[in-house]
């Protein structure tokens, strides 16, 4: 059975050492990475659930709540894509910057849609 190529990060033909071009070795960006991850995850997901839940008292649910959730959870694509580039490697150390204002931003996003749906 033939083995998958491995990955060249770029460079296919010349790498003879195949370790990402930007890689942290540092464990405490690393756990910053991942508890930002995981708090922005938990924040969405509570936002989605409370899109559908919020109103308690009617027979139906609206749907600009149901619009809000569903714009927050597109914004959310690109910090995904640029988190996978940047857990690979492929992406330089500034980008990660810019993935923790996305994920502030839709943190935001989320907190501001949350006072929408119980009208505070």
């Amino acid at each position: 059975m033939a083995e998958a190529p491995a990955q060249t990060y770029g460079t296919p033909g010349f790498a003879t050492d195949n370790t990402p071009l930007f890689r942290d070795g540092s464990r405490g960006s690393r756990i910053v990475n991942m508890v930002v991850g995981i708090l922005t995850f938990l924040v969405v997901a509570f936002t989605v659930i409370m899109s559908f839940v919020a109103p308690f008292g009617r027979k139906r649910v609206n749907a600009m709540n149901i619009y809000f959730a569903i714009c927050i959870v597109l914004n959310c694509f690109p910090l995904a894509v640029l988190t996978v580039w940047y857990r690979r490697g492929n992406v330089e150390q500034r980008y990660r910057w810019l993935m923790l204002y996305i994920a502030f931003s839709v943190t935001l996003l989320c907190v501001c849609a949350l006072l929408f749906f119980f009208h505070v």
